[in-house]
């Protein structure tokens, strides 16, 4: 998560959380990992934490791995298709 500038974290997460949301294939996102997902949001550390971020990205790859590679060509983060892909 190192590799995401500091400016880009809140808004990718944000992007991240509305492409989780609107999937089609949300079922294929593990109980485990929405549940920790929750938690995180609950105590306002979703956005801005580097397990919020790996969580969110591991989401959007198992439920939309299309959408998420849009949002990582688009913020110029390609390099973390390799990561979670």
């Amino acid at each position: 998560m190192r590799d995401i500038p500091a400016e880009l974290r809140g808004e990718l997460a944000t992007r991240l959380v509305d492409l989780l949301l609107e999937a089609k294939e949300g079922g294929k996102l593990p109980s485990s990992k929405a549940k920790r997902l929750l938690q995180l949001w609950s105590l306002g550390e979703l956005l801005e934490s580097d397990e919020g971020l790996k969580l969110l990205l591991e989401g959007a790859a198992a439920v939309d791995p299309e959408g998420l590679g849009g949002i990582l060509d688009e913020y110029g983060l390609e390099k973390l298709r390799e990561v979670v892909g």
